[in-house]
């Protein structure tokens, strides 16, 4: 790891280097439900988008949501 990646990782989070096409194929959803599921967590301030990567901002509010079963 590089020290330019660890002070990202420290100023911003865990950067992931998916895109959401990416990301979609390996969890089995489509595009766009990537997108949907991407865009909700953005607007909860859990994680941040680039390009072909997102940002975990708040990994314990992904790890709740992740352990309930309600999350419709």
């Amino acid at each position: 790891m590089t020290v330019f990646t660890q002070r990202r990782i420290a100023l911003e989070g865990l950067a992931v280097p998916f895109s959401s096409t990416e990301l979609g194929k390996i969890s089995n959803m489509s595009r766009k439900q990537t997108n949907v599921a991407l865009h909700r967590f953005a607007a909860t301030g859990w994680l941040n988008r680039s390009y072909r990567c997102i940002i975990i901002v708040d990994v314990n509010a992904l790890r709740g949501f992740a352990e309930h079963d309600d999350h419709a």
